[in-house]
């Protein structure tokens, strides 16, 4: 289970609210979620600024944990939370490339999208939960949100 299931806050309230309007509630349960930050420090500026050596061996075995949760789940939707999810996500898919397909306020991307072996989709949404993301920046990613649960199905 992730948090967009059951977690409180304006991100997890945002994506099931989404999820829901759009019908496809199942598609959230079934997906999985990735973060920028596995760890969750306190912020990506602390993390960014944690020792070099430290940080590469928990983003090793990071990308390691979400390879085997990955393989054994099968899902058919990878939730990347924020663009740096999506490049970190990508990793292990080499040769798979992003497209933007929504842009936020200030030329932000607010979607992206990319399918990988075994037809499963890659979707990086902007945060919800960060301050930089506006109402506006939000919506503007939830189109493209149903059009690929759209082919989910």
């Amino acid at each position: 289970r992730h948090s967009y299931l059951d977690a409180a806050g304006l991100g997890p309230t945002r994506m099931r609210e989404a999820f829901r309007s759009l019908g496809h509630e199942a598609a959230l349960m079934g997906s999985v979620k990735t973060y920028a930050n596995s760890f969750r420090s306190e912020s990506l500026a602390q993390w960014r600024t944690t020792n070099v050596p430290e940080r590469q061996y928990m983003e090793k075995l990071s990308l390691t944990s979400l390879r085997t949760t990955i393989e054994r789940l099968g899902p058919l939707l990878v939730l990347c939370e924020g663009m740096e999810a999506l490049q970190r996500t990508l990793k292990l898919f080499p040769g798979a490339a992003p497209t933007t397909v929504a842009v936020a306020s200030g030329s932000r991307r607010a979607y992206c999208r990319t399918t990988v072996e075994g037809g499963m989709t890659l979707a990086a949404i902007i945060d919800a939960a960060s301050p930089q993301t506006s109402a506006a920046d939000w919506e503007a990613a939830l189109p493209e949100l149903a059009r690929d649960l759209a082919v989910l199905r």
